[in-house]
């Protein structure tokens, strides 16, 4: 029996239930698709008696107590050729009733949000690649270490990327033309370079969290201020039509012991320190539970999303939170601060969120491939402490990624699509870097174009015109 496996995992014994049983394989896999155990029943046309008897079945085969922690484990064990998984939304509030982004929210209550599963679409996303960029001369290589993920695109069409000693920029076609700004720590120089944002005037926004600054840098390349900033942060958003006003991420203690992760900071000076959730306001958040990447709406809010959860929220600026989406199951446990280990293996991730009109949300996660034990050694630390690290030297080997559309109004996914490899984030609502290598372990930089096969009649998505499935239409603009 498998119950008597020996030693195996919970979540080997799954994989192997899962393996020997293309029913029981088929239910879990309606159940991370979100389905309830009434929908599974009718499409598998089986009893809701039935259903609740493999369940039960399988709670006790795998040695778990309930659906929630059996969906968690399933997730991972779902493979890429299987339909992604339907999440559920849930709005989470901490004020008095109110509509926002068209949902509603009660005060300190978690309610989910109405979803319409059967919305989301698992082959609408396409990626295809566009432009490389770092392969077309020796100036033009990329360092591997750095702000690598820190990709801009200015007003003519041209790629800044960020490095330790400035910044490479690179023709609409992707060959290099020149780089900006020096290693070091004087005006102009970096150690370093991320470029955020460029602004209406064509300005590039460039920041330096190890130096503590912000560059801005005109179209002709020439410098047109360098301002203090903060040092240590973790990501930073420019705010549209605020100067040199941002949102950042950093874990900052208070006198009472209260580490808020997100502030607004103008300058140096952080103006006012937000993002502690209802769910954590008696919590002491670590530097690593306080982890966020960011966004900025049109309309200036601020949405972050925690790095191990997949847990988006939404702020205005004074610190009032608006609302939030939560999709369980990203990582089965919480994930230990340190390095890999087998017991602490590489953490499932949100990787970056976009934000490029009020409705739409493209999220990018990461997912570290069913085999990564094949893919990882155990090596020995200078302290004589084993670790693993990842076999040939790239972090991003061991992870694929997948690439969700969240629809703010509905509180749901609408289109989900995994990608073989590492994405990074979005430079423009069809833009999307992939991290790649040479034959050498070169670092290369595809920007993949994202077009999006349309069935549910919406006439506009995140800025694109879309044509109707009825065409075979792809977005375009």
């Amino acid at each position: 029996m498998l119950a008597s496996d020996g030693d195996t995992t919970a979540r080997e014994r799954l994989a192997l239930l899962l393996s020997r049983s293309p029913v029981r394989r088929r239910l879990v896999a309606l159940l991370v698709e979100g389905k309830t155990r009434k929908v599974i029943a009718t499409e598998m046309r089986r009893s809701q008696h039935t259903i609740d008897a493999h369940l039960k079945a399988m709670y006790r085969v795998v040695g778990v107590g309930d659906r929630a922690r059996l969906m968690m484990m399933a997730q991972e064990l779902i493979g890429p050729d299987d339909p992604p998984p339907r999440f559920r939304g849930v709005a989470l509030g901490k004020s008095s009733p109110y509509h926002i982004l068209n949902l509603q929210v009660w005060a300190y209550h978690s309610i989910e949000a109405a979803v319409d599963a059967s919305a989301m679409c698992s082959d609408c996303l396409e990626l295809s690649n566009t432009v490389t960029l770092g392969s077309d001369s020796t100036e033009g290589f990329l360092e591997d270490r750095g702000a690598l993920d820190y990709v801009v695109r200015d007003n003519v069409g041209r790629y800044w990327v960020g490095q330790r000693g400035g910044v490479k920029v690179y023709s609409p076609s992707g060959q290099f033309l020149q780089t900006v700004g020096s290693r070091g720590q004087g005006p102009f120089e970096f150690e370093f370079a991320q470029p955020v944002a460029v602004d209406a005037e064509g300005m590039v926004r460039i920041l330096d969290p190890r130096l503590g600054r912000e560059t801005v840098v005109r179209s002709d390349f020439s410098l047109f201020s360098d301002v203090p900033f903060p040092v240590g942060f973790g990501d930073a958003e420019w705010l549209p039509g605020h100067g040199s006003r941002y949102a950042m991420a950093k874990w900052i203690a208070t006198p009472d012991r209260l580490g808020y992760p997100l502030h607004i900071v103008f300058g140096s000076e952080i103006e006012l320190s937000i993002g502690v959730t209802p769910r954590a306001d008696t919590t002491v958040l670590t530097p690593s539970a306080s982890e966020r990447v960011l966004t900025v709406t049109n309309d200036g809010l601020v949405l972050s999303a925690m790095l191990d959860q997949y847990v988006i929220e939404a702020w205005e600026t004074t610190g009032r939170r608006v609302v939030g989406f939560e999709m369980p199951g990203l990582n089965q446990s919480a994930v230990r601060p340190g390095t890999w280990s087998w017991d602490n293996p590489p953490p499932n991730h949100v990787g970056a969120i976009a934000s490029f009109g009020d409705r739409f949300l493209p999220v990018i996660s990461r997912h570290r491939r069913h085999n990564w034990k094949d893919l990882v050694i155990e090596r020995v630390s200078a302290d004589g402490r084993p670790y693993l690290s990842a076999a040939n030297g790239q972090v991003p080997s061991v992870y694929r990624s997948r690439l969700d559309l969240l629809d703010l109004d509905k509180a749901t996914v609408v289109a989900s699509t995994w990608y073989d490899g590492w994405l990074m984030r979005f430079v423009e609502p069809r833009s999307v870097i992939h991290l790649d290598y040479t034959k050498a372990g070169e670092p290369l930089l595809q920007l993949l174009e994202v077009a999006y096969r349309t069935r549910f009649g919406y006439d506009e998505l995140m800025g694109w015109a879309s044509k109707s499935s009825s065409d075979d239409g792809v977005l375009s603009q």
